[in-house]
């Protein structure tokens, strides 16, 4: 949960409504507690979201990357972090605050739960190991560009369904 989240994040109704810092906590309290009441004997380790918004330094002289974001429609798939230019670097800014937020609100809820230790059998933690992560200190072959022709295949059909529907109209 969250690292989606930030790559719509930039939209001024977003961050203040659906998925704001608020939300994404209660969704978080939510799911934790319906593990918590459904699974016996579970650790739960909240790991913190690192800065998405570096997808697109990292990528964007990699011609698998190119080839991706050449496609029509393909910034569908994170546009606070493909978005060109200034606008673009204000977009990711807004992605990178609001991480910021989300890994806050996970070390409070991690902070909360070891606080209330009723229950012997639940445990979180909060794991902040990405926190300072740099994407750029890794070769770009860390994404697999597997995954890079799954989401072209994605973006693909993805198109053509949208097509169809618009035309169908």
């Amino acid at each position: 949960m969250g690292s989606n989240d930030l790559c719509l994040a930039c939209k001024s109704i977003s961050s203040t409504t659906l998925l704001s810092p608020d939300v994404f906590e209660w969704n978080v309290r939510a799911a934790l507690e319906r593990i918590r009441t459904k699974i016996p004997r579970v650790f739960v380790n909240l790991v913190g979201s690192f800065n998405v918004s570096q997808i697109y330094e990292t990528t964007k002289d990699d011609r698998w990357c190119g080839l991706i974001r050449s496609i029509p429609f393909a910034f569908l798939e994170c546009p606070c972090a493909f978005a060109l230019g200034e606008w673009g670097d204000g977009r990711r800014r807004k992605m990178d605050e609001i991480s910021v937020m989300y890994n806050e609100r996970l070390e409070r809820i991690a902070r909360d739960y070891q606080r209330n230790k009723s229950d012997k059998s639940f445990a979180v933690v909060y794991d902040p190991s990405t926190k300072g992560l740099h994407m750029k200190t890794f070769p770009i072959q860390v994404l697999s560009h597997h995954l890079l022709f799954i989401t072209i295949i994605t973006i693909l059909i993805f198109n053509f369904f949208y097509i169809k529907l618009v035309f169908s109209l």
